[in-house]
């Protein structure tokens, strides 16, 4: 079922239009071929309580599902994009449900956003009111039921319960960017309504600012195979770094076999060759506590600082000077969140490898590329701060 019409639903043709213009922007990059198409209908993502929460517009290539471009489905979730990433589909998991008696045929499945990309698969039951209620929820990787969904925690919130993690100067900047983002929102949304039908030759109007900047491919290839090599493996067709375990130590680590492959050495990073050891030496030297995976933000230098002639600064949402400087930077986002006492899923640091810019005034398109080797996310993510913490670049002490 496809949403339309309600307060505050983006109408899906809508949200067609502006991911076509998004997609046409990307082919224009050479991120996909001349090709590449949208399917015409969206497949609906939907929240815990059954609300729309995105619009999810397959890209095509020759007939196989290479990508998709996820359209936020309500007004006061963020701008119209959300999530530019590749993907295979979700064919293959549905049917192994059928397949193996989890669904039966007259079920009918939802997918469940659980930090999107991630996703649970519900059996769901349409009301006459129609209402969408949830009769069980199911792990797509083994069918089985799955308790609950994980969510995210707002910007908001998050400083809010965690007051002690930003200065006053840091709360106030950040609250401030999300109240003028709100507002920008605000005016996106009525303007795109208006103009729906032609968004296009409005939004290409004005004076378009069109920036990409993205770091050097080979060096990122070189660096995963480097973060390998060190440990005397051979990992064949890697293309996301290695994890380091936590994430803070992932994103640290990644750094430091980045460097490691554009320096040649780093250090004495590069004579630990013994993956336990290297978790360890992250750990200790990020301040990551006995039974936490927690990197607390002052402390995210540590790493980088202790093992190379770099260090890792706080910055806007946007770690430009470390990709101007063809330097992986890092961005925090709030995640899931089981526990505020002890943070649990908390947040999640991820390396950031490019960042893209376009169009004018309301109308323009901020992104940038995320490099996770946890596997959490990967791909490009649309500048939103209701939901981003806070990122950093790495520069030269």
């Amino acid at each position: 079922m496809l949403t339309r019409g309600s307060e505050g639903i983006v109408d899906w043709e809508l949200s067609r239009e502006i991911a076509q213009l998004q997609l046409d922007s990307f082919i224009e990059d050479g991120e996909y071929s001349e090709s590449a198409e949208l399917w015409q209908l969206p497949i609906g993502i939907y929240n815990k309580d059954g609300e729309i929460r995105y619009y999810e517009f397959r890209i095509i290539d020759e007939g196989e599902v290479i990508a998709a471009i996820a359209i936020n489905a309500q007004e006061s979730l963020g701008g119209p994009v959300a999530y530019v990433f590749s993907m295979k589909g979700y064919y293959d998991s549905l049917m192994d449900l059928y397949k193996n008696g989890t669904l039966s045929e007259n079920e009918i499945p939802r997918i469940i956003d659980n930090v999107y990309p991630n996703y649970v698969v519900a059996s769901s039951e349409i009301k006459r009111s129609g209402d969408i209620t949830f009769d069980r929820l199911l792990s797509p990787e083994n069918g089985e039921e799955v308790e609950g969904v994980d969510v995210l925690v707002s910007t908001e919130d998050f400083i809010k319960e965690n007051p002690e993690l930003f200065s006053e100067e840091e709360k106030a900047e950040k609250l401030e960017e999300i109240s003028n983002y709100r507002e920008d929102n605000c005016d996106f949304w009525k303007t795109a309504k208006e103009y729906k039908g032609r968004m296009g030759s409005f939004v290409f109007r004005g004076k378009t600012k069109n920036t990409r900047k993205e770091l050097d491919a080979n060096l990122l290839r070189e660096a995963i195979k480097i973060s390998f090599r060190r440990t005397k493996e051979n990992p064949r067709g890697r293309t996301i770094p290695r994890s380091y375990g936590a994430c803070g130590a992932t994103a640290s680590g990644f750094i430091l076999d980045y460097l490691d492959a554009m320096e040649k050495n780093v250090s004495e990073w590069s004579k630990i060759n013994d993956l336990e050891t290297r978790k360890s030496e992250l750990r200790k030297a990020l301040s990551i506590a006995d039974k936490s995976n927690i990197t607390w933000p002052w402390n995210l230098s540590g790493a980088v600082s202790k093992f190379s002639d770099y260090k890792v600064t706080s910055s806007s949402f946007w770690p430009k000077k470390s990709i101007n400087n063809n330097i992986p930077g890092i961005s925090l986002r709030s995640l899931k969140l089981t526990s505020w006492e002890d943070l649990t899923g908390g947040f999640h640091y991820r390396n950031v490898i490019a960042y893209k810019e376009e169009g004018w005034g309301i109308f323009k398109w901020d992104y940038i590329k995320i490099f996770d080797g946890n596997n959490c996310d990967d791909g490009w993510e649309a500048y939103n701060p209701l939901w981003h913490v806070s990122s950093y670049n790495v520069v030269k002490k």
